[in-house]
């Protein structure tokens, strides 16, 4: 019946194995979870916190310039030494000369701090014009307080300077206005020399606030002799020492030339009444005998 009886029993064989194993791995798979390999983490990157960008702390100099400078006109600190308009509506300008423009026009009278001077003195850097400073020609102001220890414009004053009057070292000063004892009633307030080599000239401005006042005159010396001096100031407008616009202008009320005298010496003018007192302080001028600057003049305010 079965011509190959045995393939017939290894086919049966193999069916029983086929059967065992199924079961053996149904029994395993049951028994227990299955082994699952464990994940590795994995990094999320998270993004960092802005950091504050750090900023440079300036730090003063030291022992040199300031990184930004001040502009030009930027003002300057206070001398003590005071400017007055002496004439009405007087052109403020930028700079030290007729060429620079107009800032403003003050009027008589009008006040204001000296802060700085140009090389030769003919004009006032003053303080404070719209917040900084300006320049006025000097002939049109009248000045008062420590003139001479003004600093040219632009250069600072010495370093370590006192600012107690009792320890400041005296400043020198070319045709220095003494001081008016107490009988005086008037205070010189100005002696200058400009140029003229033809003979002396002395120009004379006596006044008391806007005014000039009229009646009195200069008793006039040299080398200790007396000289002829006729006439008296007058009053009202005052006339100018020159006929143009220009740094040697000044106010006057009254001239006296001497052509036939010697310039050279020491000459001695001082203010006196109409019954011929002195009511103010002398101003002393030395001359050379080709004097270039033999055109004097001297300015009295009345106390």
């Amino acid at each position: 019946m079965f011509p190959n009886l045995r393939h017939f029993h290894t086919a049966i064989l193999a069916g029983i194995l086929s059967i065992l194993l199924a079961a053996c791995g149904a029994s395993a798979t049951s028994d227990g979870p299955l082994a699952i390999r464990t994940p590795h983490p994995t990094f999320t990157p998270t993004p960092a916190a802005a950091q504050p960008q750090a900023t440079a702390t300036p730090q003063p100099a030291t022992g040199g310039a300031v990184a930004a400078s001040a502009p030009p006109d930027a003002a300057a600190a206070p001398t003590g030494a005071k400017a007055v308009v002496n004439s009405p509506l007087v052109n403020v300008r930028s700079g030290p000369s007729t060429d620079f423009e107009v800032v403003t026009t003050v009027e008589r009278g009008a006040e204001y701090d000296i802060v700085g001077k140009n090389s030769d003195g003919s004009w006032w850097q003053i303080c404070c014009i719209d917040g900084g400073a300006a320049w006025i020609i000097g002939e049109y102001v009248d000045t008062d307080g420590p003139v001479d220890s003004v600093p040219l414009a632009g250069q600072p004053a010495a370093a370590g300077a006192a600012t107690d009057a009792a320890t400041a070292p005296p400043v020198a000063a070319e045709n220095p206005a003494p001081a008016a004892p107490a009988d005086f009633t008037f205070d010189l307030r100005k002696q200058e020399q400009f140029p003229e080599s033809g003979l002396v000239r002395v120009f004379l401005y006596v006044y008391a606030g806007n005014d000039s006042l009229a009646g009195y005159s200069l008793r006039i010396s040299h080398n200790g002799a007396d000289l002829p001096v006729e006439g008296t100031s007058f009053a009202g407008q005052p006339a100018f020492t020159w006929p143009f616009q220009d740094a040697r202008q000044r106010y006057q009320n009254f001239k006296v030339e001497f052509s036939d005298v010697d310039p050279a010496g020491v000459w001695e003018v001082q203010l006196i009444d109409s019954a011929g007192t002195p009511v103010g302080p002398a101003a002393t001028f030395t001359l050379a005998a080709n004097d270039p600057q033999q055109e004097l003049y001297v300015r009295y305010e009345r106390r």
